[in-house]
């Protein structure tokens, strides 16, 4: 795997796709990641999507919730799991700070094949307002866990809205 921060590597092993990160997973990839399964949804008809989370140090707010969403979105959808597999210790204290450890599906101790072959997911340009839109989306769904999350994210939540709407205008 890319030593780099930032990268979201994939491998198709029949209908299971897993995901890996790079240790560092931030706000800068959760678009292109999302775009990514969303993708794979349309897709397949069945299809299980593991996250491997094995080799992550540090998750920011946006990615957290960028999972939660996709969780919730292979839940509604027909036949597709989102599920977060070997977190790291690490990892999994991002997870459970943010109350995600009640709500997401996480598996430990699951093997791995072997023989897989990981592409990175290819980036995407995304307008500011995108972006920024899309990070409000992330902290509106850790928001909703639970009150602790809607304290802490309040004013970012508040800045973010406001800020779109006035570039909105211009």
């Amino acid at each position: 795997m890319n030593e780099n921060t930032n990268i979201i590597e994939f491998a198709m092993d029949g209908n299971v796709c897993y995901l890996k990160t790079s240790p560092s997973c931030t706000h800068i990839v959760a678009p292109d990641l999302t775009a990514f399964v969303e993708n794979l949804c349309n897709n397949h008809s069945c299809l299980d999507i593991r996250f491997l989370l094995t080799q992550t140090e540090y998750m920011d707010s946006t990615i957290m919730g960028t999972l939660l969403s996709l969780y919730q979105q292979c839940q509604e959808s027909e036949g597709a799991t989102f599920k977060l597999i070997n977190p790291s210790k690490k990892a999994m204290g991002h997870l459970t700070t943010m109350g995600l450890h009640i709500v997401l599906e996480i598996e430990e101790n699951v093997e791995i094949p072997d023989n897989l072959e990981f592409g990175i997911i290819d980036g995407s340009m995304i307008s500011t307002i995108s972006r920024e839109a899309f990070v409000l989306k992330a902290h509106e769904k850790l928001s909703d866990i639970n009150d602790e999350n809607k304290k802490q994210f309040k004013l970012l939540i508040d800045s973010l809205t406001a800020d779109i709407k006035r570039k909105e205008k211009s």
